[in-house]
């Protein structure tokens, strides 16, 4: 039991780390917005990726079989989410990461924390992952669901940590050109998801 929990916080670790729009909008936030900031985003992707990934680790294929039946709308709206944001950074006004924090920036957290969500939704891989972790180094997995998923969620949880506390290191000597780089980077990254999952979406139209 204790070994296939250990193994869970490792896997919700490995689940996390890809780099994609939701870990580039995480990213994007810390830089931005410091590191509260960042974890709240980060918070976000982290519930359906640990959902899928202690689904993954005990067999069940419920998360996949609903992403089946709703995939393509998931997609329509991950994808008009994802280019309606990689839109907001290319036009918004680069923020000077040396003032302090606006009255604004909690709405902003807000929203990036449901944005997050909202992406992470369509992307079931993560169950795909976790169970590929547990079947390669033969640990049975724990017959608690809500332990396991609480252990996936404090894995992705301890390398937002990490990552985000690093960025707030970094942001410390930013300047607010390398912001707008940051934003432009971004920008591209979510445009590109978007169009993906568009395409996707649309493909499965029928």
């Amino acid at each position: 039991m204790t070994e296939g929990l250990a193994l869970a916080l490792v896997v919700g670790i490995v689940v996390s780390m890809p780099v994609g729009p939701t870990a580039t909008l995480c990213i994007r936030q810390s830089f931005a917005h410091g590191m509260t900031a960042g974890m709240l985003t980060a918070m976000g992707a982290a519930v359906p990726d640990a959902v899928y990934a202690a689904a993954g680790i005990v067999g069940s294929r419920i998360p996949q079989q609903m992403f089946a039946a709703h995939r393509a709308p998931l997609h329509w709206v991950a994808g008009i989410a994802l280019a309606a944001f990689g839109l907001y950074l290319l036009r918004a006004p680069v923020r000077d990461v040396s003032a302090p924090q606006s009255t604004g920036a909690g709405a902003s957290t807000l929203s990036s924390f449901l944005a997050s969500l909202m992406l992470s939704l369509p992307n079931p891989g993560s169950a795909i992952v976790a169970a590929a972790i547990f079947s390669a180094v033969a640990v049975a997995p724990p017959a608690n669901v809500g332990a396991v998923c609480l252990a996936t969620f404090a894995g992705t949880i301890v390398w937002w940590l990490c990552v985000t506390g690093l960025i707030a290191r970094v942001r410390r000597g930013a300047t607010t050109n390398a912001l707008r780089w940051v934003d432009r980077a971004c920008a591209a990254v979510m445009l590109g998801a978007g169009a993906l999952s568009i395409a996707t979406a649309w493909t499965w139209r029928g």
